[in-house]
């Protein structure tokens, strides 16, 4: 099953830009060794997921060539993906501090069953 907000391609890695030419989410690592790293894709243009953002937002001279409810779509979409993947990152942090607190109490007791 695909998460959301991680690379397919490298599962420990967030998906952080967006080639324009092909239409896809990488991370950091697919230009580098993954799927947009062969010399065919030199010539991409990738940006940002933010950027990306900001130009969907942002009436610019390709805009004509670009459907308005497409457009629309699209801004739609990565601004609920975005929401999605703040809201993961959160309840990420708020399990790994509920862990941590267990974990503490667990190594205090194994400490005090250990000193008895």
């Amino acid at each position: 099953a695909d998460r959301f907000g991680v690379c397919p391609y490298h599962m420990n890695e967030r998906v952080d830009a967006v080639c324009l030419t092909c239409h896809v989410f990488l991370c950091h690592l697919c230009g580098l060794v993954g799927s947009h790293s062969g010399v065919e894709f030199e010539n991409h243009r990738v940006v940002s997921t933010v950027e990306a953002m900001e130009m969907a937002h942002t009436p610019g001279p390709d805009e004509q060539s670009v459907d308005a409810d497409r457009r629309r779509l699209l801004v739609t979409q990565v601004q609920d993906r975005h929401d999605m993947l703040v809201q993961a990152q959160g309840n990420f942090d708020a399990v790994k501090e509920k862990l941590d607190t267990v974990l503490q109490r667990a190594f205090a007791r194994i400490d005090a069953v250990q000193n008895r």
